[in-house]
């Protein structure tokens, strides 16, 4: 049994790899090749590897560091930050101590390794393969992972910052087949009770199959020296993998507000280089304002700002680009960006380059085509952008969890660059990266409470240490700029991944803490990098009870617009449990100012109850009652206060007792799969009690209470399905003990739902992207239907082919002229002697079908109200500049 120093443990892991052996079980390929060193080595510069799910062959876990005490977010020791010398346990073995990084059963690999230690550098570290008496690979820490020691060259060992004190790094793979014990023997500092001050983060492969690799020997780097050599060369000198069958370039096009420069792909392949310049008035703006836009087979996978998607991150100060070089990217000092990342496609694809800014811009654009095998383990290739301004940041501890990627389906995630504009001269980034993979049960609920990956700080998981402001730039980590470390300014941080990119099966989310040194504020964009089977897709913020309101700064709404824009927040007070339910008597809350200085945040609210105010800074005194505020809230949470002696028989539904709720009532595009995540604490007097409860459409999906002087924080993250008009009540009560006098609950809440653009061929109604006699008999099925209490995608699935929520003759319309298009004209005839299946479609092929066909022949383009306006059709054809 593995046991990790990371994540939730070894019973997250075991439940991690069962399902990798499951799914591996029924992989439709033959038996997987036995990795050894050189394989491995050749694998890390494989780009194709990446964009092929690995279908159950091994998962990707993590040992560090971290803070033990590290739970949840909402809890007291959420951010927890004491991450030094955190060691699974100590041994005495030949005469020394040795401390225990990483033990884990076979098969694995270590992939990625990452360490540093204030004044540790001279203490020994050994890897133990296969239970052997001594070590495979031993060596001090500036030795065995700073470059040094050149038996794995200096691309794939290095320190961000050579000759100083900072971070250390190894990429070379070290396989294991039965076991591996990872230690470190001190050498200084090494006092009774004092552990060495080391910190380390090591990545590592978990095998589901016995046999799938060959343990690691010290005379493998010799025996393996020319695919060492050539990967060490490829790293330093990347350049385009694989084949490349065509090239399209176009330099110079201008293009006004609103335009779009699109480059068709049609049949089978892969994209194997895309390069990009930009020029404006004001380049900076440029590189923000315009917008890289990528479709495959139907879906659009990427629609991210060109300087986010590149890597080269926010612009600081006067300079707009910041240069660098990875293995996947480039962004040269001339302006020119590149990525290398290959992107495969079934059927067809699109390049967009869209101005989204009020200026003119300059835009070149160049795709280099490959050939690519398409099979069921394919997968499009992914990249989304969140940022968010003014986070105001708690001072010596952590802010918030910040959620970078949401993800349903399967997929592999790749990489990520953060950008973060810093307004204080105080480090920014204590926050350790948690990464959860798998962890909704079969409910939809979040299975554990800690994340599978966890580190021990945002600079340790960029590869670098100590805050160091001075730029690097590596194969797989960079900083292009560090102003923004140690002053005010701008700082951009890239991890891109090879062996230890993490595969998913059902859902990934990557959150980074925000903690900061000082109270200040920050400005965040996170850009993420994955591959996707086809129909996987990243959940996007629709609503933040905490932010939404901070945005709004009116307490007194009725309603607060959420973050999507066509939803919205209300407070209630009920008289029942479950506001959703016909019993209840719910009337709006009117509450009071933001609580600052000026304002004690202490409005009038209705039945005894009391919104004190939303979070950071706005801190408020609870009415003159006690005069200090219990607790102390986190960034997006927003207070709950009741006001008055709100006392009766606990949470069971009593008619006279009243609550109160924030409720969510869901707009259009947030219609499907949606995740609600977010946590629930409060300081409550010894001897009270609260009960805290979720509903989504009147369906109790959360609770949580909580007595004896405090209610423990709660974290919560299921997913639900939403219609337009769904509504989910957060509720907190009484709990039996009654009186809520004077207390105040901190309650935060986000909810993730899938706003990407349905994108499918045209015409294809059953999702395996192509136009067939299938599609025809479902448009017959359901023409006529009324599709208004449905998502966009189960309505376009229906036959909606132009977005209004019904099927009727222009969606005909659009039909005939897509098959037309695939098939022939002819073809479209005998699809019309297709038997009907129904009642519903012999309207259809008699008369009615007759005159539909007369009344849509010579139509040109698409009625109004189509919805895929990102598509740029004409009469006679597509049109590149829209």
């Amino acid at each position: 049994m593995a046991i990790a120093a990371g994540g939730r443990g070894r019973r997250a892991a075991a439940q991690r790899l069962a399902t990798a052996v499951a799914i591996a079980a029924t992989w439709a390929g033959a038996a997987v090749a036995q990795s050894h060193f050189g394989a491995l080595v050749q694998e890390i510069v494989d780009r194709d590897r990446l964009a092929v799910h690995p279908a159950g062959q091994y998962t990707l876990e993590q040992a560090s560091s971290y803070d033990r005490r590290a739970t949840p977010l909402g809890a007291p020791s959420s951010f927890a930050n004491a991450d030094t010398a955190n060691f699974l346990r100590s041994r005495y073995y030949a005469g020394q101590r040795e401390y225990v990084m990483l033990e884990d059963s076979g098969p694995g690999v270590l992939t990625r390794w990452w360490m540093t230690g204030s004044g540790a550098t001279d203490g020994e570290i050994r890897v133990y393969v296969d239970g052997a008496a001594t070590p495979a690979l031993s060596g001090t820490m500036q030795d065995l992972i700073s470059g040094s020691d050149v038996q794995f060259g200096s691309e794939l060992s290095f320190q961000s910052r050579p000759g100083v004190d900072s971070g250390h790094n190894l990429y070379a793979p070290i396989p294991y087949s039965q076991s591996v014990l990872v230690v470190y023997r001190g050498t200084v500092r090494d006092f009774p009770g004092w552990n060495p001050p080391v910190y380390y983060n090591i990545n590592y492969r978990k095998y589901a199959a016995a046999g799938s690799v060959a343990s690691y020997t010290p005379a493998d780097p010799p025996a393996h020296s020319q695919a060492v050599a050539a990967t060490n060369q490829a790293l330093a000198n990347p350049g385009v993998w694989g084949d490349v069958t065509g090239t399209y370039a176009v330099s110079g096009q201008a293009l006004g507000a609103g335009q779009s420069l699109v480059h068709q792909l049609t049949g089978g392949g892969a994209i194997r280089r895309l390069a990009v310049k930009v020029d404006g008035p004001d380049q900076a703006d440029a590189l923000r304002n315009t917008y890289v836009e990528l479709v495959f087979d139907g879906q659009r996978t990427v629609q991210v700002p060109v300087g986010q998607f590149f890597g080269n991150g926010a612009s600081g100060g006067s300079q707009a680009i910041n240069p660098f070089t990875d293995f996947y990217r480039r962004a040269s000092a001339d302006g020119a960006l590149t990525a290398y990342w290959t992107m495969p496609y079934q059927n067809g694809a699109e390049v967009r380059l869209v101005n989204r800014g009020a200026a003119s811009v300059l835009v070149d654009l160049e795709v280099d085509r490959g050939q690519w095998q398409w099979d069921a383990n394919s997968m499009h290739f992914h990249a989304d952008y969140r940022s968010e301004a003014q986070i105001a940041t708690r001072g010596g501890d952590g802010t918030t969890d910040w959620t970078t990627l949401n993800v349903r389906g399967r997929g592999v995630y790749v990489g990520d660059t953060l950008s973060v504009r810093n307004r204080a001269a105080a480090w920014w980034g204590e926050g350790d990266e948690k990464v959860y993979v798998d962890y909704l049960d079969a409910s939809g609920a979040g299975s554990g409470v800690r994340p599978d990956h966890i580190g021990t700080g945002s600079e340790d998981y960029y590869g670098y240490a100590w805050s160091h402001p001075e730029t690097f730039s590596r194969p797989f980590i960079a900083q292009p700029i560090g102003a923004g470390n140690l002053d005010a300014g701008v700082s951009v941080n890239s991890r891109v991944r090879s062996l230890d990119a993490i595969p998913f099966n059902e859902a990934l989310k990557f959150d980074m803490e925000l903690w900061h040194w000082a109270s200040t504020s920050v400005d965040v964009g996170g850009a993420t990098y994955w591959y996707g089977v086809p129909g996987a897709r990243s959940l996007e913020v629709a609503a933040d009870l905490g932010a939404d309101y901070r945005r709004a700064l009116d307490l007194a709404a009725e309603r607060i617009p959420d973050a999507s824009g066509d939803g919205h927040w209300q407070y209630l007070s009920s008289s029942h449990a479950n506001l959703s339910s016909p019993q209840a008597q719910t009337a709006p809350l009117v509450y009071g100012a933001v609580g600052d200085a000026g304002h004690a945040g202490y409005g009038g609210g209705q039945n005894g109850h009391n919104l004190a105010a939303i979070s950071d800074d706005l801190l408020f005194v609870d009415g003159g009652l006690n005069g200090t505020v219990q607790g102390k809230p986190g960034y997006h949470e927003l207070a709950f206060h009741p006001a008055g002696d709100v006392s009766g028989g606990g949470f069971a539904g009593q008619a006279a007792l009243p609550y109160v709720a924030a409720r969510w009532t869901a707009g259009p595009s947030s219609a499907g799969v949606a995740n609600i995540a977010g946590s629930i604490r409060n300081f409550i007097t010894a001897g009270d009690s609260v009960d805290f409860h979720i509903f989504v459409d009147g369906v109790e999906r959360f609770s949580a209470s909580g007595a004896g002087g405090v209610l423990p924080e709660s974290a919560f993250d299921f997913d639900a399905t939403l219609a337009a008009g769904s509504v989910v009540d957060f509720v907190l009560g009484n709990g039996p003990a009654r009186d809520l006098f004077g207390d105040e609950s901190w309650l935060r809440a986000m909810i993730f739902t899938d706003h990407e653009p349905f994108l499918p061929v045209e015409g294809d109604l059953d999702g395996d992207n192509r136009l067939s006699v299938a599609d025809w008999t479902r448009f017959r099925e359901h023409f006529g239907g009324d599709f208004a209490s449905l998502s966009a995608r189960a309505a376009h699935g229906l036959g909606d082919l132009n977005g209004d929520l019904r099927s009727d003759v222009d969606d005909f319309a659009l039909f005939k002229e897509a098959y037309i298009a695939a098939h022939g004209a002819a073809a479209f005839v005998r699809l019309l002697s297709v038997p009907e299946p129904g009642a519903a479609s012999v309207w259809l092929v008699g008369g009615g079908l007759g005159a539909l066909v007369r009344w849509s022949r010579g139509r040109c383009g698409k009625p109004p109200g189509q919805r895929r306006v990102a598509r740029i059709h004409s009469c006679g054809g597509t049109s590149t500049i829209g």
